[in-house]
């Protein structure tokens, strides 16, 4: 179904698309992408498990910043044995305020929830891909 109204000069578009079956199972996302400043925790999400390449990328507020300490921990929300559900991406790292990026991959998740916990005194952003 299609609606189209236009009142006051401003056009709008409405669309309805049919629903899904309720059976049909929803697609993960393509990416996990966060971004902020300075230290946070994220939401959980949803992992299906396996292989992911994550690349982060952190620099300073203001290009005269000094360097900014950045770390990203992806935690399980229930971790299991093997791996403790503790995966460190960044560590540490001291950031230039041009600023500074990295890729790692995390190597046979489990799936499940997973939360990103930042400590950081930068602006940043997170991206998260499943590895097919």
């Amino acid at each position: 179904m299609l609606i189209c109204a236009i009142a006051l000069g401003l056009a709008v578009v409405i669309t309805r698309q049919a629903r899904p079956a309720a059976s049909a199972t929803p697609e993960p996302p393509a990416a996990i992408v966060i971004s902020g400043v300075e230290g946070r925790t994220s939401d959980p999400f949803f992992l299906e498990g396996g292989t992911y390449r994550s690349v982060w990328s952190a620099w300073g507020q203001r290009p005269t910043d000094p360097p900014c300490t950045h770390s990203v921990v992806l935690f399980a929300v229930e971790p299991d044995e093997a791996s403790g559900g503790r995966f460190d991406l960044a560590r540490r790292v001291q950031v230039p305020s041009t600023g500074t990026s990295a890729e790692l991959f995390v190597l046979n998740l489990a799936p499940g929830d997973y939360y990103f916990q930042i400590s950081s005194a930068c602006a940043w952003q997170i991206e998260l891909h499943r590895n097919e």
